[in-house]
Parts: C-alpha cells; sequence; structure tokens
C-alpha cells in the first residue's frame, strides 16, 4: 500500500472519529481531529468525565460508518460562509473559531456530520466510509480540560499488528511536562517552574554556544521589519553577523505547547553568503544533538547563495531534500512529534528587500522542549538535566561542604527540604528523573566515602568525592 493511500486511510479514521464523538456525545467540542502517517486522532472537551470504555462505543460507530458507505464530500468556503454552515449544523464551538479569518476554510461533510477539514488530507482521493479498511482504538488520554483519543489504520488485523510493533504509542509531552514538573498551569496559560527556567538556561546557553561566531546584541522593541533593519545597520557598521533571542510570549488554550507561543525564541540574523552553509551545518548538528526526526524542506526555485549551501548541505551530511513548488523561498527543517505530525522547526530564508539571510530557531522555546521531551520519551542526557544530583542531608556541616565543591565545577544540584523524610524525597527525586542521588550523614563525614545511587538503574556504587567529582566532569562532557 503506498504511503498516500495509508495517510487517506488515517485521515479518514480521524473523520469518522469525529462522527462517532458527534453521534454518541452531541454537547462535544471538536478541537481537533487528524490523520498521520503514524496514527489518527481527535481531541475534544466534554462537560462531563469519560474513561476507557467508551472506546469500545466509539469504535462500534465508526464501523456502523462504514458499513452504511456513506460519501465523503470536501468544501471550501469563505470565513462567513463556513461560520453560517458550521452553525446550521450547532457547531457553534468551531463557527465562533473561524469568525473573522481571511483565507478559505476547507471542511468536512459526511451525512449530518461537519467539521474542519483535517491536516495533510488528500482532498477528494476517499470518497466515501465504506473505502476505509480495518481500524483500532488504541488509547483515551484526560489533560487538564480536554480529551485525545488515538487510534491506528491498517489494511488488516495481521497487518495492524506489524506496524504496531514499528510504531509503539509513546507518550505526549504533556505527560513528561508533569512528571519532571517543568511547566504549570496558571489561569489558562503554561509558566516555567523552577526547574524549567533551568532548562530553558541550559537550552539557550548551549545553542548560543554552538553560534560562537555570531554577536548577541538586544535590540528596541520593534516590530520585524524595522528589527531585521536593526540588525542590516548592525552589520554594515561592525561588519559581523548578528544573533537576538526573544523572549517568547505565551497564549492560547492552555492545550499544547507545540503551537502556543507568539514569536521567536532565538533569531540569527545572516549577512554574509560565505556563512549560510555554516549556519545549516549548525543547525543539522543541533537537531541531531536531540535526537530529533527531521525533514528538509525547500521550494524549486530559491536564492542562488541558498541553494549552492544546501546543495553542499546534502552532499556532506548525508541528509535528504523534499522540494515543493510553492511556498516562500526558504530552507526549512520539519520536526516530526510523536504522533507523526510535522511542526516548522529552524528555518533560514532570503529577505530580498533588505538584502540579508535570516535563520530563525524554532518558532518558541516551549516548542523546542516539547519536541525534544516527545523523542527522548523525557529521558533528558546528563548535560540537559535540570538538576544532575539529589542530595539528602543529615549532616549539615559535610553535607554543605560537599554540595559547595560539586557547585564549584558546575554540577546541579537538589538538596532536601526541612520538612521532607528520606523516603519521600527519594520518591519525587526517581519521578523527576534526577540522575544520581547521595545521602550525607555522620557515616558518611568519618568515612570520607558517599555512596551514590543511579535514580535509572538503581545500582549503588561508593567513592570519594574526588573520584565522584571526576565522573559527574565526564557525563557533562
Amino acid at each position: 500500500m503506498s504511503s498516500n493511500r495509508f495517510l487517506d486511510y488515517q485521515c479518514g479514521c480521524s473523520i469518522l472519529l469525529a462522527a462517532s464523538l458527534k453521534d454518541l456525545f452531541p454537547t462535544v467540542k471538536q478541537i481537533d481531529f487528524q490523520g498521520t502517517k503514524k496514527y489518527f486522532f481527535a481531541d475534544f472537551i466534554l462537560p462531563f468525565s469519560i474513561n476507557k470504555e467508551v472506546l469500545l462505543l466509539l469504535e462500534e460507530r465508526m464501523r456502523e460508518w462504514v458499513k452504511r458507505d456513506v460519501p465523503i464530500h470536501f468544501l471550501e468556503m469563505t470565513s462567513s460562509n463556513a461560520v453560517e454552515f458550521l452553525l446550521h449544523h450547532r457547531d457553534f464551538f468551531n463557527a465562533e473559531k473561524q469568525m473573522g479569518t481571511n483565507a478559505l476554510i476547507p471542511l468536512i461533510q459526511v451525512d449530518h456530520f461537519v467539521g474542519k477539514c483535517p491536516q495533510n488530507c488528500f482532498k477528494g482521493s476517499l470518497k466515501s466510509t465504506g473505502e476505509i479498511p480495518f481500524f483500532k482504538l488504541l488509547d483515551l488520554r484526560k489533560e487538564d480540560f480536554w480529551i485525545r483519543v488515538v487510534g491506528m489504520s491498517e489494511t488488516s488485523k495481521k497487518t495492524f499488528k506489524v506496524r504496531l510493533e514499528e510504531y509503539p504509542l509513546q507518550k505526549s509531552h504533556l505527560h513528561f511536562l508533569k512528571e519532571l514538573e517543568l511547566f504549570k498551569s496558571y489561569e489558562g496559560k503554561w509558566v516555567w517552574s523552577r526547574r524549567g527556567t533551568l532548562l530553558k538556561a541550559i537550552l539557550l546557553h548551549r545553542i548560543v554556544k554552538e553560534f560562537a561566531r555570531v554577536d548577541r546584541i538586544i535590540t528596541p522593541t520593534l516590530q520585524e521589519r524595522e528589527r531585521i533593519s536593526y540588525h542590516r545597520s548592525y552589520f554594515r557598521d561592525v561588519g559581523r553577523d548578528s544573533m537576538e533571542l526573544f523572549n517568547a510570549l505565551l497564549y492560547g488554550d492552555n492545550r499544547e505547547l507545540l503551537a502556543s507561543s507568539s514569536g521567536l525564541s532565538l533569531m540569527l540574523f545572516c549577512f554574509q553568503e560565505k556563512n549560510i552553509f555554516y549556519f545549516l551545518q549548525i543547525t543539522v548538528r543541533l537537531l541531531k544533538l536531540f535526537f530529533f526526526d527531521f525533514e528538509i524542506v525547500s521550494t524549486e526555485r530559491i536564492n542562488p547563495f541558498l541553494r549552492e549551501a544546501l546543495e553542499k548541505l546534502v552532499s556532506e551530511e548525508q541528509v535528504e531534500v523534499v522540494f515543493t513548488q510553492n511556498g516562500e523561498q526558504s530552507i526549512t527543517f520539519r520536526v516530526q512529534d510523536h504522533l507523526g505530525r510535522h511542526w516548522r522547526g529552524p528555518c533560514l530564508r532570503y529577505e530580498k528587500r533588505e538584502g540579508v539571510f535570516i535563520l530563525s530557531f524554532f518558532e518558541s522555546l516551549e516548542q523546542l522542549i516539547a519536541l525534544m521531551l516527545e523523542k527522548m520519551q523525557g529521558k533528558l542526557p546528563f548535560w540537559l538535566q535540570p538538576e544532575q544530583l539529589s542530595i539528602f542531608i543529615l549532616n549539615l556541616e559535610y553535607g554543605n561542604f560537599v554540595k559547595k565543591k560539586l557547585e564549584e565545577v558546575g554540577i546541579r544540584i537538589r538538596i532536601n527540604d526541612s520538612k521532607e523524610n528520606l523516603m519521600k524525597y527519594s520518591r519525587r527525586a526517581l519521578r523527576e528523573r534526577i540522575p544520581f542521588s547521595i545521602v550525607i550523614g555522620d557515616r558518611e563525614q568519618r568515612s570520607q566515602q558517599l555512596t551514590i545511587k543511579e535514580g535509572v538503574t538503581g545500582i549503588s556504587s561508593t567513592m570519594n568525592l574526588e573520584t565522584l567529582v571526576d565522573r559527574l566532569r565526564q557525563l557533562e562532557g
């Protein structure tokens, strides 16, 4: 089966899932539904609680849609017509979301069900619900105020088992945000916790370190066009490339971090044609450092300097490029999440009006961290851990001495709160996946030996302070 046809089935199943939800729960608010090359899913809001037992009811209703072999209609409407059409079908939630939109709105209609057309849907290639073969719902996940149902489609039960082994269902970044206590929800917004702030600083430090040849500058509060002119003037006066860090402002529905930020967290302004390849090479290095699955997308007609640098990148880094006929003249890195959705990551483009090359590195730090958590499934490498070692201090004098020595070499430490007992502290350190932990008491002071326990394996080993420092520094790299 071709990959495009399989994607059709996944999109078709997402439509059946959304329609079945509307049948079973008329008051449902459909946030999103779509299919990818891995799964299909639907995000929705209900005024009451449900559990995983409802998956069997949803599957049964979806199969009824398949048996009925109902035609699938793909529609495009102006914003005003789409709003009226959605209101007519009593989808007040999505009608309100489409108000004021200038672009044409793609819609899907299956009998009495109407919804916004799923992304990546090959319009018109799936004619009816009867064309959809085997499918199964895999999971129901409850978040703060919304629910996600995930499933997978295949041509048969046998091939389904093979595909499920290839793509085992993983946890989303929302799970790890809570487990690792990186972000907190406050009045409908995501805000950094103390641990999240540490992770943010570590990431920015590493990114800035990679682009060591570029000057960091801060512009006044300007619009993007004025900001670009400001950097262009800086380059003209100083003769060096410049970089600026943006503070991302969060907004949205507190649902996911992948698309919740306005503005760019990191923007690099590159003016010298000879440095384009340098920026592309560093970008690939960083994406590989975070173990991302990514693809490079570019238009067929791009600036000659961009094309030359891209050809060199393909040759030296052994990467593949997908060329498109439409879109802005740019080189874009698209990163895949755990559901198989692709998100825009680093993007290098040419600003013809200003005559400059601009590289934006991800749309927000939140997006970068969310994708990173999903790819690593919460298992951050030692150098990226907000807290690398937890210390439970029973002997204050020796404990503070050890803490000071470790902090002097840059080890990030968590120490116990006076209200926490050892068992509670150990469970919390294990939940937050802190790599190592030690307990420091009178015995450790007398023997000058420390017992360090690995958080993942639970293996303990004894060593003196100097050996411990050397071991942790080697892990830090």
